[in-house]
């Protein structure tokens, strides 16, 4: 009995202690699971926040600014950040093939591994080289295709599906704002532009031409504005009618981009008459350009059965005035005194003479 009464003391023992390691195992299996899950959540938490932080700084971007550097920049940076890239670069259409526009973080490093093969083969999809993940993917909006997004990662942290729906949006609001970008700059072009010459018009030329003015009360500088009208342009419409008179006047337009400065700006301020702005220009500099912009349209065969002329007029500032009308106005008399006395002349406006009359 006593024999007995030991068994199964021993074997209760062991059972006990049986129960109390597996009970303990089970706690520490539980409590390690707990923690697995807890870094999990927690790296959730933290990717998640990089996805919030990204899409709510590249949505600051596209409120904040209309130009494209400014959103190509800081596009590429919530992308590299939600996408947790070491590095990541933006190419867009060149001449004959992709070339980089932007980059961010190491691509010093992972270019070489990027650009084994021609960007011109380059399509989307996701790679593996070097230890690096390289997603590619399109940046397009509106039926525009505007180039390629380079991510590179590590090939341990592979990018997963709802982490590729992230960057797809991400990609397309970049699109959004380069597109937005660009339209805005057109819209620009297009309200300082002449439809038909392309160059600028009378509005842009007179504000600077104002602000020219200004400038010069400031600071003391000089300038001058010359206004020019092509000769007999009635005739030319007349005769061969407005299409040839249409290509004559983008052709003088063409003829005196190619010998002005980049700083002078050249414009159409009515039917056949233009203006061109020269800062920092004194008088006799002014009527140096005027000549050599007058027998370079002469010179040119513009039409092949006569020859396109212009007159000029010339005024500088502070000789000829400071107010903004009184120069205008003695420019366009020495225009006026330029077609009088036999066109395809340049006049300067303090050495002429035009009665009130």
């Amino acid at each position: 009995v006593a024999g007995d009464a030991a068994l199964y003391f021993a074997i209760f023992f062991v059972t006990t202690l049986v129960l109390a390691f597996g009970r303990q195992g089970y706690l520490l299996l539980d409590n390690r699971r707990a923690v697995i899950r807890e870094r999990r959540l927690r790296s959730e938490v933290v990717r998640r926040n990089e996805e919030l932080e990204a899409l709510t700084a590249l949505a600051a971007t596209l409120t904040e600014t209309l130009e494209e550097d400014p959103v190509i920049e800081r596009g590429l940076a919530a992308l590299r950040l939600a996408a947790r890239a070491s590095s990541i670069a933006l190419y867009m259409p060149g001449r004959e093939a992709l070339e980089l526009r932007a980059a961010a973080g190491e691509w010093a490093t992972d270019a070489p591994w990027v650009t084994r093969e021609p960007p011109s083969a380059w399509t989307y999809g996701i790679e593996v080289l070097g230890g690096r993940q390289i997603v590619r993917l399109t940046v397009s909006t509106r039926g525009h295709y505007l180039g390629l997004v380079t991510i590179v990662r590590r090939e341990d942290d592979p990018v997963t599906g709802s982490e590729m729906g992230i960057l797809r949006l991400l990609v397309d609001q970049v699109a959004i704002g380069v597109q937005n970008a660009r339209d805005y700059r057109d819209r620009l072009e297009q309200a300082i532009r002449d439809p038909l010459t392309g160059l600028l018009n009378r509005r842009f030329v007179y504000e600077a031409f104002a602000n020219e003015v200004e400038r010069c009360h400031r600071y003391g500088t000089t300038g001058s504005i010359v206004l020019l009208d092509v000769d007999d342009f009635k005739q030319v419409n007349d005769t061969l009618g407005h299409t040839a008179g249409d290509g004559v006047l983008c052709e003088i337009g063409r003829i005196t981009l190619g010998v002005i400065r980049a700083a002078d700006s050249f414009a159409r301020v009515g039917g056949e008459e233009f203006a061109l702005l020269l800062p920092e220009t004194s008088q006799l500099e002014a009527l140096i350009v005027a000549e050599r912009v007058r027998r370079a349209v002469a010179a040119a065969s513009i039409l092949p059965d006569r020859t396109i002329t212009i007159s000029a007029g010339i005024a500088t500032w502070p000789e000829d005035g400071s107010a903004l009308e009184e120069l205008e106005g003695k420019a366009d008399a020495a225009l006026y005194w330029a077609k009088r006395n036999g066109k395809n002349l340049c006049a300067v406006a303090t050495e002429v003479v035009v009665s009130e009359a």
